[in-house]
């Protein structure tokens, strides 16, 4: 079943890649793409899970989803009393929508993974606003960087022998 999970994953991942750089060019995602990208994720790698019995790996994900879009609704949450789009906005609704993915993704292969990912996307995210000056930046690409960190790290346990 790695091989399976690998794909999904690497399906998943591509999809962040078109959503980074639809966000990238517009600051904004369509919800088709967000959409799906959830849907693979959980549909994908829950069937592995049901189908080979991996409840670990199906909690881990759900912890890991949990986990990454908490982190991310909390600053969307304390700028809910601004109007969107305003200058000074944190997170779009977009970057709180692909955590769930980001999370259940990484999250399959332990919470750990999605927790170094996420952290990968966010200093990626803070180095380009520092070096382009912009407060306000596009996070699906960083997500989507953060997301490949994660699953290199994941393949690279896997060829190791690692669980």
């Amino acid at each position: 079943m790695t091989g399976a999970v690998f794909a999904v994953a690497a399906l998943v991942g591509s999809l962040f890649v078109i959503a980074g750089v639809e966000d990238a060019r517009t600051q904004q995602v369509s919800i088709r793409i967000g959409r799906t990208t959830t849907v693979v994720a959980i549909v994908g790698l829950g069937a592995i899970g049901l189908i080979a019995t991996e409840w670990t790996q199906l909690v881990q994900a759900l912890v890991g989803a949990l986990l990454v879009t908490g982190i991310q609704v909390v600053p969307y949450l304390l700028q809910s009393g601004r109007r969107s789009g305003q200058t000074g906005e944190w997170i779009g609704r977009a970057d709180v929508r692909f955590g769930v993915p980001f999370g259940w993704t990484l999250g399959w292969f332990g919470v750990g993974f999605a927790v170094v990912g996420f952290a990968v996307a966010l200093v990626a995210g803070l180095i380009a606003s520092a070096v382009t000056g912009r407060r306000r930046i596009p996070f699906v690409p960083y997500l989507a960087v953060g997301l490949w960190a994660g699953l290199a790290w994941a393949l690279a346990r896997s060829l190791a022998g690692g669980a």
